[in-house]
């Protein structure tokens, strides 16, 4: 059964995320899958944080893998184009505001851009966590934190 879901943003519970990335021992070539992964906020909330956490050479090296079950997530997070109202909360959190600034790009029309450097290393792939394979394997860290709010006990299980 595909289950979707549409509450995403950027920086989303970022003291967690933080955690969870500061406690991964990186490989030379970091590999990070983000199941569930929506209009690709979450994955490009992990490129920049670790834009700023890693040396430059690791982050040449690093690979997101996006994944999600919805086809039109695809063209979206490969623009990596948001409205005004999907990038407010990191806009207008200060803690945040030199991120902002230095990695999403204001457009013509009002929106927003995130930044080549970020959105290159993100790579959308359909795939339904429940029913496909694992999309490749050696993954430094694996992000579901989108996806499981939305299944019941014996899913989250068998995954």
């Amino acid at each position: 059964m595909i289950k979707t879901g549409t509450v995403s943003y950027f920086f989303r519970d970022q003291k967690g995320l933080e955690r969870s990335l500061d406690s991964v021992s990186w490989s030379a070539s970091p590999k990070i899958w983000s199941a569930g992964c929506s209009a690709g906020q979450e994955p490009f909330t992990i490129a920049i944080m670790l834009a700023e956490k890693m040396s430059v050479w690791k982050f040449k090296n690093l690979t997101i893998i996006a994944t999600d079950v919805v086809e039109e997530f695809r063209e979206r997070i490969r623009k990596g184009i948001y409205a005004e109202s999907e990038v407010n909360a990191v806009k207008t959190n200060r803690e945040n505001q030199h991120l902002f600034k230095k990695y999403l790009r204001v457009l013509d029309d009002g929106r927003y851009e995130v930044v080549a450097k970020i959105r290159n290393k993100v790579t959308f792939t359909l795939h339904d966590i429940l029913t496909d394979e694992p999309v490749s394997d050696n993954f430094d860290m694996i992000s579901c934190r989108n996806v499981f709010e939305y299944f019941n006990i014996e899913e989250k299980q068998g995954i």
